[in-house]
């Protein structure tokens, strides 16, 4: 082990070197061309550098060659039998990474083959060589220049290949060889008592028996492959414009030392030393050259141009009368007025084009807002006046969202609405349409998002919002309005919400993100707040709600996704509450409850808030025959929330879109026979078997996949809902 440590590491020196030699030649060429070229580091040649265009430029090449073994078999080179091939052959191919360098990609093949005679041994074996790799190839072009006529160049690089090692130990007639003092070979030993009758045999050179299963020194079965470390020089002369001639030797340095089957392990006479196998690959090859020439950008460009200037010319994408060429706004809608460049008449010179300006000829001393009217100072007052009167400290549900805007005062208020109007400005300058009101989109007041849970006060807060929705992102709940299709919906409801002392934040739903948009709505509140007649300044009235229950576990209750609007609150004690519905009206509330427990929602009772609380049905004229105890409820987990005698387990034999079964399942369903089916939305379920353990069920399963129902599987149901077995069970531990 500590030869073959220090081996390795002579390894990483002679490597450790020629990379330093390399780097060493590249340096000192830089130097030489910042000497002649000052800004070198700035000006790029195109002629110097390579690939800086789309060219592709590479060498395919193959070559003949032979190998030399360097290892524990055959040390006498002299002895080798000349009439043993030991030729190799390699493809490879070759492109350029810089002026200097080249990154090539080789496989090499052949048969290797030894064979050592003397008087302490006779040893021979042959191996198959397959295998490749990748390095790299330093041509010297920095050091000797580009325009010769041989170009020397090193190579580097790792390699992987296969070897599969057998000897010669039988003649063609299968005699094993003996070897004999005298030099010769025979067919029987020499200290065999039948010597005398020894014939002389030739060795066939066929090399029958693998050394790995001969196992003569006890190796096992050890992996005939290996990686190897290849270094090597040669030269290379051009032949003509495509073809090249290289002629090199590299040598392997492989990481196994039982390529000849003989290690410092060995027993006896074939005991070798410690050292890798090696071996030397001379060869000459010819090398053909490939080039693909790229278009540049500005070829493309050209040719784009060339192919489009005729169309380009007459096109006029907003039929505004103007060119697309020319056209400095494009877009234009069709009824706007537009000058010589495209662009929409803008007579008062206020940015907000005709089209959209409701004060065409505003004074150019006057700012105006973003339906270009006229703000004069009674206007500011008049904004600062509403909105002292209308914005006051709202309720906030601390924790989840952070407070809305302190009232400002009327300087505030004013700097802050010149600052959106330059901003309006500067946005019209670049031609976009800043009049936010109609942006359509999915946008909604958000309310509170929360990972952990929320307080009773916090839920009977976000309870009396009648338009609640709660939503899981990933980890998160949020809790929102409903969404609005166009941004200035959403930014009324937030500030009638506000009228009413609940804080929210306008934000767009995009899938699963949420994305504020406190620039935007700020601008949309100051054009509300010129006509304040529009917020909704009616206070909260009471909203009622059906409570389906409380319910200790994380895990979703899949029976609730059969119902619409349900809304779940997960609270601070570890209790999730869900509930349903969303009235004004009690009687309707009271129509939606004896609906839920006809349903089997059995633990359903009504509520009622206001002003973010909960208040007793009595005290709003509700006639009630037991009056119900909220604070005990609230705090319980409902362990009557279903009829657990209507949960049962069943076979599924199959689930089809719309009920469009199959002709040949017809059949089997009529020859199965007591086949039911259940519509739930688009799809119809058909089933068999009621049972009421899953292990019924199993084994109802069995015996219908004996018969050819192999898709079938056990589900769960309740009063005609489909659930997975283990939720059913899940709603049994409940």
């Amino acid at each position: 082990m500590v030869q073959l440590s220090i081996h390795r590491r002579s390894i990483t020196r002679i490597i450790a070197v020629i990379v330093f030699l390399v780097g060493s030649a590249s340096i000192y060429a830089q130097e030489q061309d910042s000497l002649a070229l000052p800004f070198a580091t700035i000006i790029e040649s195109p002629e110097d550098s390579v690939n800086t265009s789309n060219d592709f430029s590479a060498q395919i090449g193959f070559g003949v060659g032979n190998f030399t073994f360097l290892g524990d078999v055959g040390n006498n080179f002299a002895k080798h039998n000349p009439l043993v091939s030991n030729i190799g052959y390699q493809l490879h191919i070759t492109s350029p990474v810089s002026s200097n360098m080249d990154v090539y990609f080789h496989s090499l093949f052949g048969k290797l083959t030894v064979n050592e005679r003397s008087s302490q041994r006779n040893l021979n074996f042959q191996t198959e060589i397959r295998g490749g790799g990748i390095g790299l190839s330093y041509n010297f072009n920095a050091l000797l220049g580009q325009n010769r006529s041989i170009y020397p160049f090193i190579n580097i690089g790792i390699s992987s290949f296969e070897f599969l090692s057998k000897t010669d130990l039988l003649d063609r007639n299968g005699n094993t060889y003996h070897y004999w003092s005298d030099g010769s070979i025979r067919d029987i030993a020499q200290n065999d008592s039948n010597a005398d009758e020894a014939e002389i045999i030739t060795q066939d050179y066929v090399y029958e028996s693998d050394l790995r299963e001969l196992n003569m020194d006890d190796f096992g079965d050890y992996k005939e492959r290996t990686f190897s470390y290849p270094i090597g020089i040669g030269v290379q002369m051009p032949l003509s414009d495509k073809i090249n001639f290289r002629i090199g030797t590299t040598m392997y340095y492989n990481q196994t030392d039982l390529i000849d089957n003989i290690t410092n392990e060995s027993i006896g006479e074939r005991k070798g030393d410690a050292k890798n196998d090696r071996f030397l690959y001379t060869n000459f090859s010819l090398s053909y050259n490939i080039s693909i020439k790229g278009k540049t950008k500005e070829d493309i460009l050209s040719e784009d141009l060339l192919a489009n200037i005729n169309d380009a010319d007459t096109e006029d994408e907003d039929n505004d009368g103007v060119f697309d060429i020319v056209d400095r706004c494009p877009h234009t809608p069709e009824y706007a007025k537009v000058d010589e460049y495209g662009c929409p008449l803008d007579i008062d010179k206020d940015f907000i084009p005709n089209y959209r300006d409701r004060e065409i000829e505003t004074p150019s001393s006057m700012e105006v807002d973003t339906l270009g009217i006229g703000l004069s100072p009674e206007y500011f007052q008049r904004v600062f006046d509403n909105y002292q009167n209308m914005w006051g400290e709202p309720n906030i549900v601390k924790g989840i969202v952070e407070s809305g805007d302190r009232p400002m005062t009327f300087t505030q208020l004013a700097e802050k609405n010149t600052k959106a109007l330059e901003e309006k400005a500067r946005e019209q300058r670049e031609n976009r349409d800043v009049s936010i009101h109609n942006r359509k989109g999915e946008f909604s007041v958000l309310l509170g998002s929360t990972k952990g849970g929320i307080t009773k006060e916090q839920s009977m807060l976000l309870l009396s919002v009648p338009d609640l929705v709660t939503t899981n992102i990933g980890d998160s709940t949020i809790y929102t309005t409903k969404s609005y299709d166009k941004l200035e919906n959403a930014v009324l409801r937030q500030m009638s919400l506000f009228l009413d002392n609940v804080s929210g934040q306008v934000v767009e739903m995009r899938g699963d993100r949420v994305i504020s948009l406190n620039n935007e709505t700020n601008n949309v509140q100051n054009d509300i707040l010129h006509v304040p007649e529009r917020i909704n300044k009616n206070s909260r009235g009471i909203t009622y709600r059906i409570q389906l229950g409380a319910f200790r576990s994380e895990e979703p209750v899949t029976l609730f996704d059969y119902l619409d609007d349900v809304s779940h609150l997960k609270g601070d004690d570890g209790l999730t509450r869900y509930v349903s519905g969303s009235f004004t009206d009690p009687l309707k509330a009271a129509k939606h409850k004896i609906e839920l427990l006809t349903q089997g929602y059995k633990g359903v009772f009504l509520t009622a808030y206001k002003d973010g609380k909960r208040i007793d049905l009595q005290d709003v004229g509700v006639e009630v025959i037991n009056k119900i105890d909220y604070n005990k409820i609230w705090n319980e987990v409902n362990t009557e929330a279903f009829d657990k005698d209507l949960f049962e387990f069943r076979v599924q034999l199959s689930v089809f879109d719309n009920g469009k079964v199959p002709p040949r399942m017809v059949n089997k369903f009529i020859n199965l026979g007591d086949v039911e089916s259940m519509r739930i939305r688009n799809k119809v379920y058909y089933t068999v078997g009621h049972y009421k353990s899953a292990e019924e069920a199993k084994l109802a399963l069995e015996d219908l996949v004996k018969k050819g129902f192999i898709a079938a599987e056990v589900i769960g149901e309740y009063e005609g809902k489909v659930l997975s077995k283990e939720e059913v069970q899940m709603m049994l531990k409940r």
